[in-house]
């Protein structure tokens, strides 16, 4: 007959909480990826709006695109975009 050792895990809780391990890190690896696409797509979409003249824009000091309300006239060209 099988005796239990006192105090010892059971191996169906043991692998309960190796699974619950592993998909809290999974999960959190996602949720990385997730933020990293975000910040791609909201890039992609200005560039792309800017270079099909859908917003008004300048670039600033640094060079970074700034983007300008609709009553404020834009002070740029699309050639500028490419430097």
């Amino acid at each position: 007959m099988l005796q239990r050792i006192p105090y010892m895990i059971d191996p169906f809780f043991l692998a309960m909480i190796s699974m619950a391990i592993t998909f809290y890190c999974a999960y959190q690896i996602g949720k990385g990826d997730r933020r990293r696409d975000m910040n791609e797509a909201i890039e992609n979409t200005i560039i792309y709006m800017v270079q099909n003249d859908f917003v008004k824009w300048s670039r600033d000091k640094d060079g970074e695109i700034e983007l300008h309300k609709i009553y404020e006239e834009p002070v740029t060209k699309i050639s500028q975009l490419e430097k």
